[in-house]
């Protein structure tokens, strides 16, 4: 294992090609928003924020969690996992996708306080 930070690592583990799966209802619900004239811009960036944090703490504990069941070996298809591939610590991983879904949580909680 490396011990290294590489922001490289931490993008390809965060899988930018899945973020469409949060941006897709956000940007369907802002634009309906708009055709109402009802949009809200700063709930529709929180908005984003929040799925944004949501798919990336996702993708960060389904690397972690398939590196610990031995799912992801030298063979599978897809994206590379950064831990099972040994470019970031298991604990590490881990703890970002807490924190990553903390943040999460925290941001969401504007969302409920205004919804």
């Amino acid at each position: 294992m490396t011990s290294t930070f590489s922001l490289h690592h931490w993008i390809l583990a965060a899988r930018p090609k899945t973020l469409t799966a949060a941006y897709t209802p956000v940007i369907i619900g802002a634009s309906l928003g708009y055709l109402q004239d009802s949009l809200n811009i700063l709930v529709s960036l929180i908005a984003l924020l929040c799925a944004t944090l949501i798919q990336i703490g996702t993708n960060f504990a389904n690397d972690y969690y398939d590196y610990k069941k031995g799912s992801d070996r030298a063979d599978r298809i897809g994206f590379k996992r950064m831990t099972a591939a040994g470019l970031i610590e298991p604990n590490t991983m881990k703890l970002a996708a807490f924190v990553t879904m903390f943040l999460a949580f925290l941001s969401g909680l504007y969302l409920v306080n205004v919804g």
